[in-house]
């Protein structure tokens, strides 16, 4: 409260001293210097009241960061990240991440849960198969039979890169 009325009398102050400055023809240096050393006075005072943690004065004009905005940005941040990690199971992840090793999947065995695991991969655009029913039962490399897309590449990419922060 004591900051914000500090603030207060010096953004009063101030606005004297500009009526001052603009109204005198030619106004004296100290009167220059003292309007702003209270512009200053009044920028640093209510940033501090703000929490700005960054002010800067720029081409683009003047650039202000709030500690509390940018928690809250960092924190949806970290939940949308949290969101995307979630997107697939752990099962599913692991054969999207089988199926974008240069080598390939390797050697399988279709089970039920390896079924629907692909079936939900190629439903949201992971991996491409002609048809499901052509995968035998048993195999050397799933590879042949399933590629994943460049969206199931970038995918596994950003929830690495993710799972590293």
């Amino acid at each position: 409260m004591l900051r914000w009325f500090v603030v207060v009398w010096l953004a009063v102050i101030g606005v004297v001293l500009l009526y001052k400055v603009v109204s005198t023809d030619s106004p004296s240096g100290w009167l220059l210097t003292t309007l702003f050393l209270i512009a200053g006075l009044v920028l640093l005072t209510g940033a501090q009241s703000f929490g700005i943690t960054d002010l800067s004065l720029g081409r683009q004009g003047l650039r202000a960061e709030i500690q509390q905005v940018k928690d809250r940005v960092d924190h949806a941040n970290n939940k949308i990240n949290d969101l995307f990690l979630l997107t697939i199971s752990p099962w599913a992840y692991l054969h999207l991440r089988k199926l974008a090793r240069p080598e390939g999947y390797g050697a399988y065995e279709m089970s039920p849960g390896l079924s629907r695991e692909l079936h939900h991969l190629r439903n949201i655009g992971y991996i491409e198969i002609s048809s499901m029913e052509e995968i035998p039962q048993r195999g050397e490399n799933l590879s042949e039979f399933v590629t994943i897309t460049d969206e199931g590449r970038q995918f596994v990419k950003l929830r690495q890169e993710l799972e590293t922060i």
